[in-house]
């Protein structure tokens, strides 16, 4: 197929008479549509304008959108997300609520199952795109994709956050200092991003739901421009029909300067967490990070909505060997699995019966739907004092575009008995 340059090329190249279509561009399809991509390297820049141009005089085409390319954005946080007030205690943990029933499905990099947070010496799940599950095994469940090596960080550090938990069968499971996840009984279902895109929700989600994993975590953006875009879309669609599932997303880490509208996530039904300090860290656990991405979005709607730790967040960390190394790491793809976490904590509080007596009644337990548990992390979040943006702070107050509903405190979003201020009703 070829594309004349007189026209739709005008000022590009005149030593062009032609554009071979098929030698600089593909067309596919994916669940969104018809896919444009260049495939050369060739500088067409105005040869696209004009071409989009084109495209949008035909009456098939209901919109045309850019798809961005995927942008990957990845102790103390455990307790500062449960809301105890630096006294390192865990209330959720206290009373047996650590994740045990539940799974979180992450779609992220493979991750290093050689580590002691999710090493089992009764095997390794299938890697492959069939979706098989084994369900016996202690920690991944699913492992979705062939595409990497099966060792890599930014998946592994992530999550260690949401579910990791040292094994405990012999001296190599050994740590010297406990870097457990916040729902370390919880089992891990991994997708892995295929390339440069993301699949479809109905693809992706469905595939984790076979592993009974309800929650999503996804420390990755797709830009940084606050729009509502046909993957956000895609995504609150699937929930809405889906009324059990809720996704948790990074907000983004371009922030810095204050940058109004930077976030890469803008979904309505999406839990899009921003980043706080740590404890001991700069300004401490109340400030926002200064890179963490601002809304509004551009349809002015509340975002981020939550924040966790995500400065200096230690986790596990990748290795080819058996080992229990742990890295340090920040970003909102450090804070986006910490609030995953919560959310299988918030949902076991719910199936186990805690709801509203405050302790683990049987017959009172129910599956919550991803609506409620999104409700209970959101009410939960406490004001926040500005953003440390280290050589000066900005104030911050709540639902504003920094800190949306504040810092993720889940004792003060449920009720346990004895232990918490107030009560749900």
């Amino acid at each position: 197929m070829a594309w004349s340059t007189i026209n739709a090329c005008s000022g590009q190249s005149e030593k062009l008479a032609e554009i071979d279509f098929d030698d600089h561009f593909s067309v596919s399809t994916n669940a969104y549509g018809l896919v444009l991509a260049q495939t050369s390297e060739t500088n067409l820049e105005d040869c696209i304008v004009d071409l989009l141009m084109d495209m949008a005089k035909h009456l098939f085409f209901c919109s045309i959108e850019l798809n961005p390319e995927i942008e990957l954005l990845n102790d103390t946080s455990r307790w500062i997300i449960q809301g105890s007030n630096s006294d390192g205690k865990l209330p959720l943990h206290d009373v047996g609520i650590e994740g045990q029933g539940q799974v979180a499905q992450i779609s992220d990099t493979a991750i290093s199952i050689n580590n002691c947070y999710f090493f089992d010496k009764n095997g390794v799940v299938e890697r492959s795109e069939s979706g098989a599950v084994n369900m016996s095994l202690r920690k991944v469940v699913q492992h979705f994709g062939t595409w990497k090596k099966y060792n890599e960080y930014h998946g592994t550090h992530c999550a260690g956050t949401i579910a990791g938990k040292a094994c405990s069968y012999d001296d190599s499971c050994f740590s010297s200092s406990n870097q457990d996840g916040n729902a370390p009984e919880a089992k891990l279902a991994v997708y892995e991003l295929f390339g440069k895109f993301a699949d479809s929700a109905t693809k992706m989600f469905t595939t984790g739901i076979k592993a009974k994993a309800y929650v999503h975590s996804a420390s990755w953006t797709g830009g940084s421009n606050s729009y509502y875009s046909f993957r956000e879309r895609d995504w609150d669609k699937f929930q809405y029909l889906n009324q059990d599932y809720q996704v948790v997303m990074a907000a983004g880490n371009s922030g810095h300067g204050d940058t109004a509208m930077s976030l890469g996530n803008a979904g309505k039904n999406n839990i899009v967490v921003c980043a706080s300090m740590n404890k001991d860290d700069g300004m401490g656990e109340n400030y926002i990070a200064g890179f963490s991405s601002m809304g509004p979005t551009h349809d002015e709607r509340i975002k981020p909505d939550i924040c966790a730790p995500g400065n200096n967040i230690k986790s596990a960390a990748n290795g080819s060997s058996r080992q229990c190394d742990t890295k340090s790491d920040s970003g909102t793809s450090m804070a986006c699995p910490g609030v995953a976490g919560a959310a299988l904590l918030v949902r076991q509080y719910f199936m186990d019966g805690f709801y509203p007596s405050g302790t683990r009644q049987e017959i009172d337990g129910f599956t919550p739907a991803g609506s409620l548990i999104k409700a209970v992390i959101l009410n939960s979040g406490k004001a926040m004092l500005g953003r440390d943006n280290l050589s000066y702070v900005t104030k911050s107050v709540p639902f504003d575009n920094s800190q949306g509903f504040g810092l993720v405190s889940l004792i003060d979003g449920v009720y346990i008995k004895e232990v918490s201020k107030t009560k749900l009703f």
